[in-house]
């Protein structure tokens, strides 16, 4: 529901008038969203979202999202390919024609087909009465459902988002008995190999990368609202879903899920720097250098030490998975780029641009001269992130000056727009963020590939809805995981997973190409 708002002259425009506007504005948007879920609660279509089309500013700095990445036209994946060659002569060649060689004509094609492998193996019975028989091939030994199969099966769930019920109608067809509850089992149950490589993504992650992309989105299970976080860089993906996403979350996740307490020396700057009292403050200074396993003892430590405070529990809890961090050998001073979500303001908070960008995108003009003030401020936007990408390829402590000089011109402006004012507000509070890259040139302006990696979920979310169980939720966050790091070192997926399930170790470790690829780039 589009709302239609007068052009107020100029003499009667009044700032009670233009805060009036705004609020009904927003209370249409409201209603209009509204009617959108109660149509889905009825069972009824809500009204199509159609979006304008793109003009040239608003393409700036967008790439086609899609699923597989330019690594998925790497011509190394030729290698995968069998060749077969046939000749083939004329049917009839006339008596004194002359032989002028071969044309080649090439077709690229695939097979498959189902095959039932019939194993006899030899049993003896030795000497001392043990009983012995052959060793099947290791492709074979997952069970009764050969490597190639379960890697096709995992690729076309996890990575083409077939469902359950269509993939196990195309096995049907191809001749292959396997039941919902085998299909199922498959492609969640017995993954620990897979979950032990996911981690190691995130080690190696954590430690090569120069910067890391955060971000978040919905992922509902067992019919609840969930969340799913993602990390990445160019070097790897992270994904991992929870039931919340606050910063005590957010610090567990970079743990890897080893969820360690402890009080240190960065434990107790970060209690310091988020304000907490002396008192509170001496008691963390007593136990300094001590040690909490889990969220049972350090909840423990809490209660004896009457912590009971809702904000002064957290902060302190923060504090301690801040110090597990560290004693594990994370480094959380890494800087992380994000859209300026609180949980993700640690130490070295870079935020995105074109997400600064969108808010002045997304406000709807009521006159215009508003209007005229937002091309303005988005123009200039535009101009000074042109800049800031100069700035990136040869950096000077000239610049840096130069361009922190021109922030405070640009978002100092006066400008008539109630709606206006309090963007560029928030935008000068978020200065030290944005301008991050002056001290950090190697930081992207954007968080547009974190983005598009956890759109996975969203395309998820529409196919299947939510996970039901919690081996589910974790093959999804396992697979999602490696899929994204193997496209990022050009691994092909499902070779991946015929190796891994095979136990060929043809393919290198993911954390290995990870640590391979960050001292090339830094060679």
């Amino acid at each position: 529901m589009e709302i239609k708002i007068p052009n107020i002259p100029e003499d009667q425009k009044t700032p009670l008038v233009e805060a009036l506007l705004r609020i009904i504005q927003t209370q249409g948007e409201q209603i209009a969203f509204l009617k959108d879920e109660i149509a889905k609660l009825k069972g009824q279509k809500p009204r199509p979202k159609i979006p304008p089309s793109p003009v040239s500013s608003d393409a700036k700095n967008k790439k086609k999202s899609s699923d597989f990445t330019d690594n998925s036209r790497n011509p190394h994946m030729r290698k995968q390919r069998r060749e077969e060659q046939f000749t083939i002569e004329p049917e009839i060649v006339p008596p004194g024609s002359r032989f002028k060689g071969y044309e080649n004509y090439f077709v690229q094609d695939i097979r498959i087909e189902s095959v039932e492998i019939h194993f006899r193996l030899a049993v003896y019975i030795t000497p001392s009465g043990a009983r012995i028989r052959g060793k099947l091939p290791s492709e074979y030994r997952q069970g009764h459902f050969g490597a190639e199969l379960q890697a096709y099966c995992i690729a076309q769930y996890f990575q083409c988002h077939v469902t359950e019920p269509l993939l196990l109608g195309q096995l049907y067809e191809m001749g292959i008995d396997m039941s919902p509850a085998e299909l199922s089992n498959l492609l969640i149950q017995g993954k620990e190999s897979f979950h032990e490589e996911k981690k190691e993504v995130l080690d190696a992650g954590m430690k090569y990368s120069d910067f890391l992309n955060t971000d978040d989105t919905s992922a509902r299970h067992q019919g609840k609202n969930g969340y799913c976080t993602a990390i990445g860089s160019p070097l790897f993906s992270y994904f991992e879903s929870t039931n919340s996403k606050s910063r005590i979350n957010f610090l567990k996740i970079l743990q890897g899920g080893q969820e360690l307490y402890a009080i240190t020396e960065e434990s107790l700057n970060y209690a310091f720097e988020k304000g907490l009292s002396d008192e509170v403050l001496d008691v963390l200074e007593e136990y300094s250098g001590k040690k909490f396993a889990n969220i049972k003892s350090w909840e423990g430590f809490l209660k004896k030490h009457k912590i009971h405070k809702d904000s002064v529990s957290r902060i302190a809890t923060e504090a301690a998975l801040v110090g597990g961090a560290y004693k594990i050998g994370i480094n959380l001073h890494v800087p992380m780029i994000s859209d300026a979500a609180p949980q993700f303001n640690l130490f070295l908070n870079g935020l995105c641009w074109v997400h600064e960008e969108r808010h002045y995108r997304k406000l709807v003009p009521i006159s215009e001269d508003e209007r005229v003030e937002i091309d303005k401020v988005r123009g200039a936007i535009w101009d000074f992130y042109e800049a800031l990408k100069a700035y990136k390829l040869q950096p000077s402590l000239e610049q840096q000056a130069e361009l922190s000089k021109r922030f405070d011109e640009i978002f100092g402006m006066r400008y008539e727009s109630s709606g206006v004012r309090e963007l560029i507000a928030n935008t000068k509070s978020r200065k030290t963020g944005l301008l991050l890259v002056l001290q950090y040139p190697q930081l992207p302006l954007h968080n547009n590939d974190c983005e598009r990696d956890i759109r996975e979920y969203a395309k998820r979310r529409k196919i299947s809805g939510s996970t039901r169980s919690e081996a589910g939720r974790r093959a999804r966050d396992t697979f999602t995981s490696l899929k994204k790091t193997c496209q990022k070192h050009g691994v092909a997926f499902w070779s991946y997973l015929k190796d891994r399930i095979a136990e060929r170790s043809a393919i290198p470790r993911l954390s290995d190409l990870i640590s391979k690829k960050a001292q090339t780039v830094r060679a």
